[in-house]
């Protein structure tokens, strides 16, 4: 992008990035004014980009020991993050696989700092705590005995994340202290499922049992794909889209309460799979776009040789809605 003043540097309204090296973006923050840092759903690795200007990664930190996944071809499905209190925790979809066959690497839940190091020009993660995985802390148990929607829950988890009625985790979001954490699946009566854990730090740390409700948004018969706190600080923004993967995204803003409903919000994004929203420090928002599937020369991003994939990222203006 072009210098010479504050406002070139930063990404306008409208305009979109490509991210190098990985399709399947999954989940984001922005660190400092102009890193990006991402997760996506096929290694455990944390690549930073320029947030600007996109291209190739400048930096990877690989989390696969830390997360207590080291085997290869096995990663933690990262789907969500969320910062409270400087605090950035990510979570795994909890899912089985394609095939319903269990897959208890994707039970993470793992707190960290990210921050950027001037010094060394570079970003740094650390893990918060000893504990920092779901086999150790259980979430999963937790979720499928929860006393409204454990039964169904159970019966979900049994199933391909794809499938109708299946279990699959994808966003999350900081309300106070708290987590909330947005399901593509189940969809029950059109609404989607939206979990509130109450004490994240006191149950990964083993001082407490997981403290959980349950809420449903009415998302117009779509699932959770990403969950955000809004730039301003009005609530939340839903990026939702089909259970399945088949069709159209859109974005909600909802209040964050179980009576509130989600409006939807008149803003096309177009052929994205927006899977993460994250705030950019001058107020508006980057849509990133998990593009495996996207078919690009004759093939899809997947499958492509690392060189060739790229995810995209949309600059929204939230604040013209």
């Amino acid at each position: 992008m072009p210098g010479g003043s504050a406002d070139a540097e930063r990404l306008q309204p409208g305009a979109t990035v490509r991210f190098r090296h990985v399709c399947d973006a999954s989940a984001a923050v922005v660190v400092g004014e102009h890193r990006l840092v991402v997760a996506n759903d096929e290694d455990d690795v944390l690549r930073v980009y320029d947030l600007r200007r996109g291209g190739r990664p400048i930096q990877s930190i690989d989390l696969s020991s830390e997360l207590g996944v080291p085997q290869p071809g096995r990663e933690s499905d990262l789907e969500g993050a969320a910062t409270i209190d400087g605090v950035t925790w990510w979570i795994g979809s909890h899912a089985r696989n394609r095939d319903g066959e269990t897959r208890p690497n994707r039970c993470v839940l793992a707190a960290t700092t990210v921050r950027f190091d001037e010094d060394r020009d570079q970003v740094v993660v650390e893990m918060v705590g000893a504990h920092h995985s779901s086999p150790k802390h259980g979430l999963l148990r937790a979720i499928v005995h929860l006393a409204e929607v454990g039964a169904l829950l159970r019966d979900a988890e049994r199933r391909a994340p794809k499938a109708t009625g299946g279990f699959n985790i994808e966003g999350l979001a900081g309300q106070g202290r708290a987590l909330l954490i947005g399901l593509r699946n189940p969809i029950v009566d059109g609404r989607a499922l939206v979990l509130r854990l109450a004490n994240p730090m006191a149950m990964l740390q083993g001082r407490e049992p997981a403290q959980l409700s349950s809420m449903w948004i009415d998302l117009e018969g779509a699932g959770i794909r990403s969950l955000s706190r809004a730039p301003d600080g009005n609530g939340y923004i839903v990026a939702a889209g089909h259970y399945s993967g088949r069709g159209d995204f859109s974005l909600f803003r909802w209040g964050g309460q179980p009576h509130d409903e989600p409006e939807p919000l008149p803003i096309g994004v177009g052929e994205l799979r927006v899977e993460s929203v994250v705030n950019l420090p001058d107020g508006h928002v980057l849509a990133l776009s998990d593009d495996g599937s996207v078919r690009r020369k004759g093939g899809r991003c997947k499958d492509r040789d690392p060189g060739d994939r790229y995810f995209r990222g949309q600059c929204i203006d939230l604040r013209q809605t």
